[in-house]
């Protein structure tokens, strides 16, 4: 074969190898195009393809000219710039598993950028030529620094990668061991063939070599993508297929009618309205052919393959269906072991999360296609389970194990037929484990398998957890029923607590659902002000849940001792002037303040903000609309006192020590207003703890007077 065949072949090649890396570019893009690395390595891909054309063109050609050989070298190096910059912002987004700061990105991008064009200008390569089967180059003041921008971006990255392969396990390691091995063999090569062998054989024809050489990391990475399950292409492909059958059978009828307006003498008005009709009425019906399509599709390519969204949708249904974890989970499970093809699928809630046992949920295929369920809720929790803190698959630890450990993990997965296990977390707290029998016919988890798990198992945590808190929630109502049996029923209290709950939480849930569906329904009927009064009215209900919320926290925190409480000395003054900013202005105006706000105490400011805000809360509350409420600051030589006043119908002698406790009206639950009884509970506690005396007094003719005590330190 003469040089020129070879040339032909390396041609071929190369244009083969640029391809395929232009297909793995739009595979890898398509497959998460919101993420950093989808976005930067197909880049570098693109590039790296675009070097790889201009490789042996101009020897292919009968008689190169000189300008044309030129700027193919002049496009090489350019191209490698772009490859090696962009090569170098994925392994820095690979070794931070994140992308770098904008700034940094746009740095390196617009470096690159201006280099790549330098290479254009005679700067870098002044002249060449292609002479007698030999190709010679002129380099310019500015090539070291293309040189530099190729090399030191290509060895950095190289750098990250390999300690990012060192600090990998399992799959990730293998993915990442063999795209280092592909750049491991590249890299070397290409920098001889680029800038050894020229100086050496005295001519740059040896840089074909470097093109060759690219076919190492194209090889080795097709390799990842295929064999170890870097991506799953099939539902890119699938939906690849649905996107251009869908675009030539919803644009055959436009290509068509054109052809006929050809054919026949129609004036051009007719034209028009005959256009227009045909495209409304694909308009119409392109959601129907749409759905047409995916269903041939799927039928038609990868039938085996499953639609992730759909499938998540049926589980999370089945799941909220169902609020027995029995029927739930198990239901959950029969819809995901068909379209996953495996044989067996099961759920492992340790002890401590639902009771004191260990639940095991199941779901086996039998050879006839049958779905078997079992539950056992008292089952053997495997302690190897406890080692497991990510997705992992017994093929992955078995075959590319990094330490002891995990070939130890992998062992006994394999041993009790597991072939993958996926934790069940909920806020960095393990509730549960899936785990994944084999699939039918031995086949591999694919990575739709394995990152649908993973979103299932959060989808299954929240319903595992819910079950949990709803059934912890029922112990400790059992346990408040039995503390308040000598004092109250425990049915009418229960029934009370559900009642004025109902009624506290309804009332803001009403005002914010009622106005918000108002103005999605009538947005462009209201004016402006309409607009602001109903924002307004929303965000005020919202934020009564969020002082009835804060209540509950406060009340738990305080009983369990979680609270810090730091004593400063404080001016009463700002306490007051808060406090007036949260009334609103009815009640500012019914607000009177005597005494000496300016006093100064040694207590804690943010608790004793609380405590006051609950007392004239309650004031406001239960005076008429028509009374003041007075807060009055005074001291006398050893004390500083804080009192509240209000003039409403006052509380038995024999209620006041009851209204302490949580829960406790004055009122019946048929004339409550608002008001869950939690707020002078609060000031119970706090009071304990901040040592501070509180003293209840009521006059002859009603009212209620509120007094706290604060001893000098």
């Amino acid at each position: 074969m003469s040089h020129k065949d070879w040339y032909v072949i390396g041609f071929i090649l190369t244009d083969i190898a640029a391809c395929v890396l232009w297909v793995l570019a739009y595979i890898v893009y398509r497959n998460n195009r919101k993420d950093y690395l989808n976005k930067v390595l197909p880049l570098a891909m693109i590039f790296m393809g675009l070097w790889f054309v201009s490789g042996f063109i101009e020897k292919i050609l009968p008689h190169p000219n000189n300008t044309f050989t030129l700027y193919t070298f002049r496009w090489a190096y350019a191209a490698g710039i772009g490859t090696a910059t962009f090569f170098l912002l994925f392994a820095l987004g690979l070794y931070f598993d994140g992308a770098p700061s904008r700034w940094a990105t746009w740095t390196m991008i617009t470096i690159g950028t201006c280099c790549a064009g330098l290479c254009f200008s005679p700067y870098v390569v002044r002249s060449a030529t292609y002479r007698s089967g030999a190709l010679y180059s002129r380099t310019g003041s500015l090539f070291p620094l293309g040189i530099v921008m190729i090399l030191v971006p290509s060895i950095a990255g190289l750098v990250l990668i390999t300690s990012k392969w060192s600090r990998s396990t399992g799959i990730d390691r293998a993915r990442t061991s063999v795209i280092l091995y592909g750049l491991v063999v590249f890299i070397p090569v290409f920098a001889v063939s680029i800038f050894v062998l020229p100086a050496v054989l005295g001519n740059d024809l040896s840089t074909s070599y470097a093109f060759l050489s690219g076919l190492v990391p194209v090889g080795f990475t097709s390799y990842s993508v295929i064999r170890l399950r870097l991506l799953d292409t099939r539902i890119i492909l699938r939906k690849t297929s649905v996107l251009i059958i869908g675009t030539v059978l919803l644009s055959m009828p436009i290509v068509l009618l054109f052809l006929l307006f050809k054919a026949i003498n129609l004036s051009i008005q007719a034209q028009y309205v005959v256009l227009l009709l045909v495209f409304m009425t694909i308009i119409y019906f392109a959601q129907d052919v749409w759905k047409s399509i995916n269903r041939l599709t799927s039928r038609l390519f990868f039938t085996e393959l499953y639609d992730e969204f759909e499938l998540l949708e049926e589980l999370s249904s089945s799941l909220a269906a169902r609020s027995d974890p029995r029927s739930g989970l198990l239901s959950a499970l029969a819809q995901v072991i068909c379209p996953l093809g495996l044989e067996s699928i099961g759920i492992l809630v340790p002890p401590g999360v639902i009771n004191e046992n260990c639940w095991c949920f199941e779901c086996v295929q039998t050879k006839e296609g049958a779905i078997e369920s079992k539950v056992d809720d008292k089952g053997l929790f495997m302690p190897w389970l406890s080692e497991v803190h990510l997705t992992v698959v017994t093929e992955e630890l078995l075959r590319w194990p990094k330490t002891t450990d995990e070939t130890a993990l992998g062992a006994n997965m394999e041993s009790t037929g597991v072939a993958g296990c996926v934790p069940i977390s909920l806020s960095k707290e393990r509730i549960g484990y899936i785990l994944v029998g084999e699939k039918v016919a031995r086949k591999a988890l694919s990575a739709t398998d394995i990152e649908f798990l993973a979103k299932a198992a959060e989808h299954i945590g929240l319903y595992v957890d819910n079950y949990a808190l709803s059934t912890k929630l029922g112990f400790q109502l059992e346990e408040l029923q039995k503390v308040y049996g000598d004092l109250h029923k425990a049915f009418d209290f229960k029934s009370e607590i559900i009642q004025v709950a109902s009624h506290e939480f309804r009332t803001p849930i009403t005002v914010i659902n009622g106005f918000a569906q108002t103005l999605v329904a009538n947005w462009d009927g209201f004016s402006d002000e309409d607009k602001i009064d109903y924002v307004t009215s929303i965000t005020g209900a919202s934020k009564r849940l969020m002082s009835l919320t804060d209540k509950f926290l406060n009340i738990s925190n305080l009983e369990e001792g979680d609270v810090n409480f730091v004593k400063v000395p404080t001016r009463l003054s700002s306490l007051v002037q808060e406090l007036c900013g949260k009334l609103r202005q009815e009640d500012l105006e019914r607000l009177i303040i005597e005494g000496n706000p300016e006093l100064h105490i040694v207590s804690d400011p943010k608790h004793l903000q609380v405590m006051l805000e609950n007392l004239v809360e309650n004031a406001f509350r239960f005076s008429p609309s028509d009374k003041p409420v007075v807060l009055r600051i005074w001291s006398d030589s050893s004390t500083n006192y804080i009192q509240v006043q209000d003039f409403g119908r006052g509380i038995p002698l024999e209620e006041r020590e009851k209204i302490f406790e949580p829960f406790v009206r004055l009122e019946s639950l048929s004339h409550h207003s608002q008001g869950m009884g939690l707020g002078l509970h609060i000031v119970r506690l706090l009071s304990a703890r901040l040592g501070i005396e509180v003293e209840i007094d009521c006059g002859m003719h009603g009212g209620t007077t509120v007094t706290l005590s604060f001893e000098f330190e």
